[in-house]
């Protein structure tokens, strides 16, 4: 698990401010989430689901989450050379309408591997 002081160099937002946030009901184990999920030819063409998303909810006033994050979900057993099921996730606040290929859902706490941040991929504590 990754430790407050941890996340808080890794995420530029102090300690301070992510007990505010935790205190007034921000920090939610569960998540509202904007989804797109599909098989792709590649992992390089994971920013098309990207593309998808921003475009189909362009005017939508959909509003971001305080702490937004966006993360990719990769539902293969293991590494898989072609054809990759990946889903998008971003953090949304509020209720929206899907649209033919986003999908808005709750989903459940998750526990990262670690993050990837410019490109370096730094594993959770206690990764093994």
């Amino acid at each position: 698990m990754l430790r407050i002081g941890d996340f808080s160099k890794l995420s530029r937002i102090s300690i301070r401010m992510l007990r505010h946030y935790d205190e007034i009901g921000i920090l939610q184990p569960e998540r509202y989430v904007a989804s797109v999920r599909q098989v792709i030819l590649s992992y390089d063409q994971e920013g098309l689901l990207w593309e998808i998303m921003c475009r189909e909810l362009e005017g939508q006033n959909v509003q971001q989450a305080v702490l937004c994050y966006g993360i990719a979900v990769f539902h293969d057993e293991g590494h898989k050379e072609h054809d990759p099921d990946v889903e998008i996730q971003s953090a949304v606040v509020g209720t929206y309408e899907d649209t033919e290929h986003v999908k808005f859902k709750t989903v459940p706490p998750i526990m990262p591997h670690g993050v990837c941040r410019e490109g370096f991929h730094i594993p959770a504590l206690d990764s093994p």
